[in-house]
């Protein structure tokens, strides 16, 4: 079963998900005395538009950064830059470190079933919005969510070259409320999740639209 690097870097520190931009643009500014690439997920080219492996997001309340593959390694190189004053919107904010993990961590097709929670999950894109409020059944809405949520997993190993030999299932467990959020200042709707799956998915990484800035996170049950 092939394994990816993750690292994770919790601060001490408390924001809330409106302030994860500007958290995001002072990490950016940080790591512009290297390679800053994955940072801001663009390249010489223009937008870098696969996976996004340097990620922004609130876990347990506290601001953190997920690096996955090769973003993993990029957090490591960027360590010892981060105790330091940070600007979020118009303050100046001493941050702090509050812990630092780094592991491989394998995904594929488990033989066990595995349930998740999803936090800030974005699965409604202008087509599937119009197919999900087209119906009042909640067993057809949930459907369509476990096919989007499918995809979405799928997309995430196609990433790091993986195709799986067998079909995943995905069983929506629970779904909260749908709510409504402003991304890059487009109306778009989330929700929270828990789900049982035969994937096997890194925990703290984000899936589906809006992975890079706090969207989709992935936890355990």
């Amino acid at each position: 079963m092939p394994t990816i690097n993750v690292t994770t870097i919790r601060f001490a520190n408390l924001l809330n998900h409106a302030e994860i931009s500007f958290f995001r643009g002072a990490m950016i500014e940080t790591a512009s005395m290297h390679d800053a690439s994955l940072f801001h997920n663009h390249t010489d080219e223009g937008l870098r538009y696969d996976y996004p492996l340097i990620q922004y997001k609130i876990l347990q309340g506290r601001v953190a950064l997920v690096g996955v593959g090769q973003g993993a390694n990029e957090l490591l190189w960027l360590r010892p830059y981060l105790s330091r004053d940070l600007h979020i919107g118009y303050k100046n904010i001493p941050f702090e470190i509050l812990s630092i993990e780094n592991a491989e961590s394998q995904i594929g097709i488990s033989r066990r079933t595995m349930r998740y929670r999803l936090i800030n999950w974005m699965p409604l894109n202008q087509k599937n919005d119009r197919l999900f409020h087209a119906t009042h059944d909640e067993r057809e809405r949930t459907i369509l969510l476990e096919g989007i949520l499918t995809n979405n997993i799928i997309a995430f190993f196609h990433s790091f070259d993986y195709s799986p030999s067998q079909q995943i299932h995905c069983h929506i467990e629970q779904r909260g409320p749908i709510q409504k959020v402003m991304f890059k200042d487009v109306p778009m709707r989330t929700t929270d999740i828990e789900f049982h799956t035969n994937a096997l998915l890194p925990l703290n990484i984000g899936i589906g639209k809006g992975s890079s800035l706090g969207h989709g996170i992935v936890e355990s049950i």
